[in-house]
């Protein structure tokens, strides 16, 4: 194991004494400003056996403990200048010997790095930020710069451009750039305008990727009315998508998408609807924005409260694919979606608290059904859910039952349907300097298949349970001692298929070891075990994980 880790170690703690000693608000200070860090070291040996292809452990065969080990050091910088110019920064380093945590090859890397300015009505973000345009044109992380500018006017200008962060690793170089107009023109009127531009800077020679260029124009708006019951939003966005520059003959490919939603809240006493509406051509692509390319969506959902013991709340969803020739779906598939919940508490407190049981409803259907003939998609989904929570001072006990139905009509399709029931029950109290949080979680679940051929249903029966307690400790030690156990056991009876039964095992051990100022330190052990059996070995596995963690906060 690389102990290098050792000196990091020996910094931090010695900057923490440092700190602390000196009584200021910060590990290291200075006139206007100063800089807070936190630190965290796990030492931890795994082993496993069984079928290894079920592994996801960094663990070498030739071994039969790893051990491995991950450190990692946050810190916070603040200063303010004679000009009242606020700097921060926030920097997340990681050093670990561990392949499943590495990026690459990197022992040690930056998670995350981030220098902010900011004055009266102006910002700079330098490092890895992140910025939300709208839906269509930007909403994700990046490493680059952003600049803001707010104008008395009630006009925002926002100005951004980055590059991909770890192009070694995903084989190819992209840079982005892009501006963002906000403007206020009355208090119950928001309007703005987006461009982003993204493009390919290099590919390496394995990549898989191609020299694409995209830009993307984008206007968006809000209404308010009524004191905010009545709000009307919307986006209409223009992409332009060229596959490979390289290519003469890759053409650019124009597309557009837009959205709108009306929410009326309440219109009927407590009664709130909201309607959306979403269409998607083929064509539209965002590389730096989220979103779903040809579709077309109808939405309509309610939440409706017509006194304190009942409510209602649902939705309605109709979408479809295949909109215009250019689509790459030859026949349209259509989806019908509907959701509705229902909760009735009988007995509501002077307080508006729960002095009783919760019961509670929820239908869910779903179907599609696609325009081919014969049809590729034609299928069904029914899920019932009914449940009953009970709440006292001390204690939370509830069931809950769970039908679901799915239907193929298709000549080959498979029908499933299944009943499934969970009990709880947790606890908790304060006596003696102890403080006790235990439950328990105890479910079975019953699976009907039905193939067309030859015929006979086949059957599966599933029980699961689960236990979790904790236990803190403040009578011995003017410090928490926190004692946490937590183990479930499933075991599966399959009718064609090998049986399997699991078990899992984690207990944790933890002591604060100091907490006085901006001081805290603790360290805690722990064990993690995970077994599954098969009947026919095919399914065998288990891993055993122990770990030294230690924490300091200062």
């Amino acid at each position: 194991m690389n102990r290098s880790y050792t000196i990091c170690t020996c910094i931090v703690i010695l900057t923490a004494v440092l700190g602390f000693t000196s009584g200021s608000l910060y590990a290291v200070d200075w006139e206007g400003g100063g800089i807070d860090a936190a630190y965290r070291m796990d030492i931890y040996a795994q082993r496993i056996y069984g079928n290894r292809g079920n592994a996801s452990l960094d663990v070498d065969d030739d071994r039969k403990w790893n051990v491995l080990y991950a450190e990692r050091l946050t810190l916070n910088l603040s200063h303010t200048t004679d000009e009242d110019i606020d700097i921060t920064g926030f920097f997340d380093i990681r050093h670990t010997d561990d392949e499943s945590l590495m990026v690459g090859d990197e022992h040690v890397r930056l998670l995350s790095g981030t220098v902010t300015i900011r004055g009266e009505r102006w910002s700079l973000e330098l490092g890895d930020t992140a910025a939300t345009f709208t839906n269509y044109t930007l909403s994700r992380g990046f490493f680059g710069v952003r600049g803001a500018y707010s104008h008395p006017a009630g006009l925002e200008l926002i100005l951004l451009g980055g590059i991909n962060r770890d192009g070694r690793l995903v084989r190819y170089e992209r840079a982005f750039g892009g501006v963002r107009l906000v403007a206020d023109p009355k208090p119950w009127m928001t309007l703005g305008a987006s461009y982003v531009h993204a493009e390919i800077t290099k590919l390496f020679y394995d990549s898989t990727e191609t020299a694409y260029r995209n830009d993307v124009f984008s206007v968006d708006g809000r209404i308010s009315l009524c004191d905010d019951r009545l709000v009307l939003v919307g986006e209409g966005a223009l992409s332009f998508y060229l596959d490979d520059m390289r290519n003469p003959r890759s053409k650019t490919v124009r597309d557009m998408a837009f959205w709108t939603a009306l929410s009326l809240e309440p219109i009927v006493d407590d009664l709130s609807v909201l309607i959306a509406y979403e269409y998607v051509e083929p064509g539209f692509i965002s590389v730096m924005g989220t979103h779903a390319a040809d579709l077309e969506t109808l939405a309509v959902g309610i939440d409706y409260h017509p006194s304190d013991r009942w409510r209602c709340v649902g939705y309605w969803r109709f979408y479809r694919d295949g909109l215009t020739d250019t689509s790459e779906v030859l026949f349209p598939t259509y989806h019908v979606e509907t959701d509705v919940m229902v909760e009735y508490t009988p007995r509501i407190g002077a307080d508006d608290t729960c002095l009783g049981p919760v019961f509670t409803a929820n239908v869910y259907y779903l179907g599609a059904h696609a325009t081919d003939d014969p049809k590729s998609v034609n299928d069904e989904t029914f899920r019932l859910t009914l449940g009953a929570d009970y709440r006292r001072e001390h204690t939370e006990y509830g069931i809950g039952y769970v039908y679901e139905q799915f239907l193929d009509h298709l000549s080959d399709g498979i029908d499933r349907e299944s009943h499934a029931v969970e009990c709880t029950w947790r606890h908790h109290h304060t006596a003696f300097g102890f403080d006790y949080r235990i439950g328990c979680v105890m479910g079975v679940k019953y699976e009907t298949r039905r193939e067309p051929y030859p015929t006979d249903p086949t059957t599966d029966l599933k029980l699961e349970a689960e236990f979790k307690g904790e236990v803190v400790c403040r009578r011995f030690s003017p410090y928490d001692t926190t004692l946490l156990v937590g183990c479930s056991g499933s075991v599966e009876d399959r009718r064609e298929r090998a049986n399997v039964r699991r078990g899992e095992l984690h207990v944790t051990l933890s002591q604060v070891l100091v907490k006085r100022g901006d001081l805290t330190a603790w360290i805690a052990l722990e064990f993690d075990a995970t077994h599954d059996r098969a009947s026919d070995g095919s399914e065998r596995y288990g891993e055993r994980i122990g770990r030294i963690t230690f924490f300091m906060e200062f």
